[in-house]
C-alpha cells in the first residue's frame, strides 16, 4: 500500500507570511532614505554652502556605528547621509569633508569607507595626505594623548587605505605608505592601523615590516580598537597574511 503525505497548509502558509514580512521589511529599510530630498535641494547650491550645511547637519546626528551599538539603524543617522550621499553622486562634496578634516573622525571614517570601497583615485590622495599630515588634526587633549589617540582621522586615514592594496593603479604604493607609516610614524593610532590594514596586503616587503611591528609597544587608547599594543595589531595583521599562503 502506498503512503500518502499530507501537507500541513498552514504551516507552508505561515513559512510563506514570515518570508513575505521579511522581505516587507528588507525593502522598508532599503527605500528609508530620510536625506533624499535634502542632498537633492543642496546640490543646486556651490560646494562652500553645501560643505558647511552638511558640517552643522552631522554635528546634529548619531554616529552610524552608535546607532548600529544601540539598536537605533532605524532613526536617521550620518551613516543614513552618507549612503545618500554616495547615491546621489556627490562625490565632489564628500571628497572635500575628508579633505578639510573639520568633521569627527568616525563621521570621516564613515565617508572615507564608502569612497575608499570604490577604489576612487581622488580620494586616495586624500587619505595618504590625511595619514600623515605636516600639522595633525588638533584634538584639544594635548600632545602625549593625541599621539596615543586611535581615534583621530590620521588613523582611520590609514586603515581606509586598505582597500587600495588589491587595486591595480594604487596597490603598490599603497603598501609602501602603509609599511612607512608603520615604521616611522610618531602617532601610536596611525601605527597599529596602518599595521590592521597591512593585514590585507601580501608579500615579502609586507611580511617583514608586520614582523618587525611585534615588537612594536606603543600603547594606543582607542574606541573601536580591539587591542592596546601595536604589537598586537602587527601579530593579529601577520597571522592574516600568511594565512592567505603568502608565506608557507
Amino acid at each position: 500500500m502506498n503512503s500518502t503525505r499530507r501537507v500541513n497548509w498552514a504551516v507552508v502558509l505561515a513559512l510563506s507570511n514570515l518570508s513575505l514580512l521579511a522581505q516587507t521589511n528588507q525593502t522598508a529599510v532599503d527605500q528609508f532614505r530620510p536625506f533624499q530630498v535634502t542632498i537633492a535641494a543642496l546640490s543646486t547650491k556651490p560646494l562652500d554652502k553645501q560643505y558647511e550645511f552638511l558640517l552643522k547637519l552631522s554635528g546634529g546626528l548619531m554616529q552610524e556605528d552608535y546607532a548600529g551599538v544601540t539598536d537605533q539603524r532605524d532613526l536617521p543617522h550620518f551613516g543614513h547621509l552618507a549612503e545618500e550621499l554616495m547615491r546621489q553622486k556627490q562625490l565632489g562634496l564628500m571628497r572635500e569633508i575628508l579633505r578639510r578634516r573639520e568633521i569627527s573622525p568616525f563621521n570621516y571614517y564613515t565617508l572615507a569607507e564608502l569612497l575608499a570601497k570604490e577604489h576612487d583615485a581622488d580620494t586616495f590622495a586624500i587619505l595618504v595626505t590625511n595619514s600623515s599630515p605636516a600639522k595633525s588634526p588638533s584634538t584639544g587633549k594635548g600632545s602625549h594623548i593625541e599621539k596615543e589617540t586611535g581615534d583621530g582621522v590620521p588613523e582611520y586615514s590609514a586603515l581606509s587605505l586598505r582597500h587600495y592594496l588589491t587595486d591595480d593603479p594604487h596597490g603598490v604604493r599603497a603598501q609602501t605608505h602603509l609599511i612607512e607609516l608603520l615604521e616611522k610614524n610618531e602617532r601610536t593610532g596611525v601605527r597599529a592601523f596602518a599595521a590592521q590594514a597591512l593585514g590585507e596586503a601580501s608579500g615579502v616587503d609586507a611580511i617583514k615590516a608586520l614582523e618587525a611591528a611585534t615588537n612594536d609597544k606603543g600603547f594606543v587608547s582607542s574606541y573601536q580598537a580591539g587591542f592596546v599594543f601595536v604589537s598586537q595589531f602587527a601579530i593579529e595583521a601577520l597571522k592574516k597574511v600568511k594565512k592567505r599562503g603568502s608565506v608557507k
